[in-house]
């Protein structure tokens, strides 16, 4: 089910900066709930308040506006995977850290490894790591894959596993890994390949790969479905879509996968989302449109959003998935508000560790949507404005147990507003007010049930 809806981090020492210039708002304007604004592409009724969205793109410093990976470091920079180079963005600004000798090539993943070190897969360069401190790169030198005609060159997945060995999906030339101290690459399907990393996927047409916290490695594919393989086994089991059964896998055309923090796997396909239920060995999935609708089903990149849901980039656009009801809200472009999400497809998708999204778009740029920040929406005086708060010196809030929020305002200094009391009722949009001009201090400073 869909309901629709129509942006760095400035790291942790901006982000706390920000939280204390909201307290210090919070104390001179009333602030209420803040809602889901609906698209019009499903013709459902909109919320009162719009999500605003921020954008970055080439006029900001961007290389190029097709955002296709976003990540964030342990130093709080996020990295940014264009289809002309990698940005890093400190909340500020974004630079290019890159050594003349490395080419602007189309980047399509990122992973920090556990060094500090930047890995970075291409679409047609292969595979490249760059040592923030040095600002130096160098590619990976990668074998031609066993029994295959040309070398390796599109890189679509990269994770590092608990042995510190960074894993490599190639799109057409299956799975390797690459010792990050020695830079020694090892296919899966290689005779040769130490028992522990032997074997390989039934497919070679990969398109992300998942080392996750309990030392299990995911490999999605584009034809074949799921493969898993389990620390001490010897072989990988697949995961196939079966019209019979509602618990199998979605689709066996994958897309990407992620991991929440409750140590959830995520599996994004062109016909919705999937969960793994591990104690069943099975899958929970989820369609934003079960009426078949494409366009609205294909799914690209995801983040969890910390609280059990996900947001979803996807063909349509960004999704949030709410884990209780299992509902899809999108949040969609409106050509007639600059403020909401940029036009186009939703291709890649970074949640930071201050809560805020950011999602890349195909052409367009990246989008930044910070959800903490917009539960809340300020009101305040305004004289054009029928019914809003009578004055911005707010000095008492109650709310009473039927719902009604009961504000005093008015200013305690000389010559300041006369004291007020306002009355909002549930679901009113219009303040009443009452006013007390006898009062002494011209300020209603408490107000109790």
């Amino acid at each position: 089910m869909i309901r629709t809806t129509g942006t760095i981090s400035r790291l942790d020492r901006v982000r706390r900066s920000a939280v204390r210039r909201g307290l210090l708002a919070a104390l001179l304007a009333l602030v209420v709930p803040f809602g889901h604004v609906v698209g019009t592409d499903l013709g459902l009724p909109a919320p009162s308040f719009r999500p605003i969205f921020d954008h970055l793109t080439v006029d900001d410093g961007l290389p190029e506006n097709t955002v296709r990976t976003v990540i964030q470091d342990r130093l709080g920079f996020l990295w940014i995977g264009t289809h002309s180079g990698v940005a890093r963005y400190d909340g500020y600004e974004l630079v290019s850290p890159w050594h003349p000798d490395m080419p602007r090539f189309m980047t399509t993943t990122l992973l920090e490894a556990d060094d500090g070190t930047l890995w970075i897969g291409t679409a047609l360069n292969g595979l490249w790591r760059l040592d923030p401190r040095t600002q130096r790169g160098e590619q990976i030198v990668v074998p031609a894959p066993p029994e295959a005609a040309a070398p390796a060159t599109h890189v679509v997945g990269l994770t590092q596993d608990l042995d510190g060995r960074i894993w490599v999906a190639w799109a057409g030339s299956g799975l390797c890994h690459v010792d990050p101290g020695t830079r020694l690459v090892t296919w899966s399907d290689d005779p040769d390949a130490p028992p522990e990393v032997a074997g390989a996927p039934a497919s070679r047409r990969l398109s992300d790969v998942l080392a996750d916290r309990q030392g299990r490695l995911w490999v999605a594919s584009s034809d074949a479905g799921l493969f898993l393989h389990e620390p001490g086994s010897a072989r990988w089991v697949q995961f196939q879509h079966d019209p019979r059964r509602t618990d199998s896998l979605v689709s066996d055309s994958l897309v990407s996968l992620t991991e929440g923090a409750d140590g959830r796997i995520w599996i994004l396909t062109v016909n919705g989302v999937a969960t793994w239920l591990p104690q069943r060995r099975a899958f929970q999935n989820h369609v934003p449109r079960p009426d078949g609708q494409t366009m609205h089903n294909y799914c690209l990149d995801a983040a969890p959003d910390g609280e059990g849901g996900l947001w979803v980039g996807a063909a349509a656009g960004l999704y949030h998935l709410d884990p209780t009801s299992g509902s899809f809200d999108l949040y969609a472009h409106d050509p007639a508000d600059p403020r909401s999400p940029v036009k186009g497809p939703v291709i890649s998708v970074c949640r930071d560790r201050a809560g805020v999204v950011w999602a890349g778009s195909w052409h367009a740029g990246l989008n930044k949507l910070d959800p903490v920040a917009q539960k809340f929406r300020y009101l305040d005086h305004d004289p054009a404005t029928r019914g809003s708060l009578d004055d911005d010196a707010v000095a008492a809030v109650l709310e009473a147990a039927d719902g009604t929020l009961w504000v005093g305002t008015g200013s305690m200094a000389t010559g300041g507003s006369v004291g007020a009391l306002d009355e909002l009722p549930p679901g009113a949009t219009e303040f009443e007010h009452y006013r007390f001009p006898e009062l002494e201090n011209r300020s209603v400073r408490t107000v109790q049930a």
